[in-house]
């Protein structure tokens, strides 16, 4: 897994899929997508920022 994997991470041909961003504020809706089955991909939580 290292040596395969770990290479294309880093070069950038294998990436996550982000479903959706949310404020960290939002964590609680966050969960419900989850859970709910509504989002595909990752859900990346912000913190601070524009």
């Amino acid at each position: 897994m290292t040596a395969s994997a770990w290479p294309m991470i880093a070069d950038g041909r294998v990436r996550p899929v982000i479903g959706a961003r949310l404020p960290i504020e939002q964590a609680a809706e966050a969960h419900q997508l989850l859970s709910a089955g509504q989002v595909a991909g990752k859900i990346v939580l912000t913190v601070g920022g524009p």
